[in-house]
């Protein structure tokens, strides 16, 4: 890998849109085994992340995605440009305002730093979940852990759009395991 190539996957994760790799492994996985399997239905997904642009290539990437699985999804931007709600509530409340009868949510937990082979060296936490319109409860959740490599260099404030894309897929291939998909 190349030192640009280093550099875009590292702030990648330092701005929330992990990468599907070797490095990005997934440490918690959680399905609610009380609620039927049903398809998605028409789905809201929200990016919680520092960098708003990010964000934004991040719920469009989800939505691209989803739909090529015959969900009917949308990013939150599509919206409006000033739809973003303040908190949880206000999310459900748009999502039903609209008719969504999800909402998806990747939202950036931790930063951790780890002396692996640079004193840079960082682990991205990551968690994405689903939940229900209607009731607000989530059903299903996967948080990842990656390991990002030394970033000392210049910084790159955007990862690209393969970056934003391996992520989803690897996360598609959990909705998939979990047979919500």
């Amino acid at each position: 890998m190349n030192r640009a190539s280093s550099m875009l996957l590292a702030a990648c994760l330092v701005f929330g849109a992990a990468c599907a790799s070797a490095t990005t492994t997934i440490n918690e996985r959680w399905l609610d085994s009380a609620r039927p399997r049903a398809p998605l239905g028409k789905t809201l997904v929200v990016g919680l992340l520092y960098d708003p642009q990010v964000a934004s290539a991040l719920e469009r990437e989800w939505a691209r995605q989803l739909r090529r699985r015959g969900v009917d999804a949308t990013a939150i931007d599509a919206l409006g440009p000033d739809v973003r709600p303040p908190g949880r509530e206000a999310v459900q409340a748009l999502a039903l305002q609209h008719g969504f009868e999800t909402v998806l949510v990747s939202k950036r937990l931790d930063l951790k730093h780890v002396g692996r082979e640079d004193e840079s060296s960082q682990v991205a936490v990551i968690e994405n979940k689903l939940y229900d319109a209607r009731t607000g409860r989530p059903f299903w959740s996967v948080q990842t852990d990656t390991f990002i490599g030394g970033s000392s260099a210049a910084e790159v404030k955007r990862p690209g759009s393969e970056l934003v894309r391996d992520f989803v897929e690897t996360l598609i291939a959990e909705l998939v395991k979990a047979k919500l998909l």
